[in-house]
């Protein structure tokens, strides 16, 4: 089962805990969430140069969740 989605509030304070160098533990007890959403989130939304930034992070998921899936059932 699916949680919720990452807000963009909530990209907002990770991008600023991770600049104030905390834990994503700390980061995941901060926001009331699981450290595994804060690591998945870091990981697959970072910048090249591995930086996180809630801006760019927020453009990701955007591209990411307006994506057009193609089914295989569809196709023919």
């Amino acid at each position: 089962m699916r949680g919720q989605p990452v807000t963009f509030y909530e990209r907002e304070k990770i991008e600023l805990f991770m600049r104030g160098k905390w834990s994503h533990r700390k980061i995941a007890r901060s926001l009331h969430s699981d450290h595994t959403v804060i690591d998945r989130e870091v990981r697959r939304n970072s910048d090249k140069d591995g930086v996180y930034r809630s801006a760019s992070a927020q453009k990701k998921v955007d591209v990411r969740v307006h994506k057009e899936h193609r089914r295989k059932l569809e196709e023919d």
